[in-house]
């Protein structure tokens, strides 16, 4: 599993699909959210997200291309 984070958020993949997360801080009942995102979405639209380092998304996307042509 592939995992980046930067401040209190972070993405990783699993099982086929990109998890867009923010981290659950100290008051667990005002923060912490998810969202899935397929590989052919990300590819074609960018991250779900706003505000993910550029660096984090050039990685990301490295990782999911490698895994769509594993697939191909």
């Amino acid at each position: 599993m592939e995992r980046w984070e930067w401040g209190n958020e972070g993405v990783v993949i699993e099982n086929g699909h990109l998890v867009w997360y923010e981290a659950i801080g100290s008051c667990g009942f005002a923060s912490g959210a998810a969202c899935e995102q397929t590989f052919k979405d990300f590819i074609a639209h960018g991250p779900r997200v706003p505000g993910a380092p550029e660096e984090v998304i050039e990685q990301v996307r490295q990782a999911v291309r490698t895994r769509l042509g594993a697939v191909a």
